[in-house]
């Protein structure tokens, strides 16, 4: 009986620990075009473009700091040299979101070095003391090998 008791003890101060260390929580705020995946991903659908188009796709994510702490976003990956970021008009990091804040997320795909075909490419922001697999924004589409439509 003793081993049971200290196994759910355990169990109990482990729980206790793994909630306690919950990374901080920035979360995307739902918006026209932006489809939320999960608590830790959203992606923005866009309408097939020509290879041959010079101007980027860009979409802005809203992204809430839902914790009443001072959130630090200190790095950001992308999936290739294509896509490009801009945190709250900033290009720098690290950047600070205040408790309650909402920031501005813009990311940019850029036509160069893409093939016809279905696309997908990612950012990934990490936050300082956050969890490892940061909190994804993507853009999806179809790439079309035509001539660019006037505008």
């Amino acid at each position: 009986m003793i081993p049971f008791r200290l196994s759910a003890i355990l169990f109990v101060l482990l729980c206790a620990f793994r909630a306690s260390a919950a990374p901080p929580a920035l979360s995307v705020v739902p918006s026209a075009g932006t489809v939320l995946v999960s608590s830790k991903a959203a992606f923005w659908k866009f309408a097939p473009r020509s290879l041959s188009d010079e101007k980027p796709l860009t979409h802005t994510f809203l992204l809430h700091n839902d914790t009443k702490n001072t959130l630090t976003i200190e790095r950001v990956a992308v999936s290739c040299d294509c896509v490009q970021t801009e945190i709250n008009e900033s290009k720098s990091l690290p950047v600070k979101v205040l408790p309650g804040q909402t920031v501005p997320v813009q990311v940019s795909l850029s036509m160069h070095r893409l093939v016809p075909g279905p696309v997908s490419k990612s950012a990934w922001l990490y936050l300082h003391g956050g969890s490892a697999d940061g909190l994804r924004l993507e853009m999806r589409g179809t790439i079309k090998n035509e001539p660019p439509t006037s505008r």
